[in-house]
């Protein structure tokens, strides 16, 4: 499920969006590195790691705007998920 987010993004030379930072849940998460970004109808999802080293999966869509989709607790097994973070 999607929950919109508050992001600030650059403008790269070569043209790209990139994020570099998002507020979420009242917390300013500055954005360390990004893994992989991909393209699916037209959502561009980018997988973050922040500063205090937690996964989020984010994306930007034209109409709808920037969108949490996955924290890292959405990554972990059933067994190993933690209601912080």
């Amino acid at each position: 499920m999607a929950e919109p987010i508050l992001v600030e993004a650059v403008f790269q030379d070569d043209g790209e969006l990139r994020p570099v930072a998002f507020e979420w849940c009242g917390t300013l998460h500055r954005i360390q590195s990004i893994g992989r970004t991909r393209l699916v109808e037209g959502v561009r999802y980018y997988l973050v790691s922040t500063q205090e080293n937690v996964v989020f999966e984010i994306g930007y869509h034209t109409s709808e705007g920037w969108q949490l989709y996955r924290s890292m607790r959405d990554f972990l097994p059933p067994g190993n998920r933690r209601d912080t973070v």
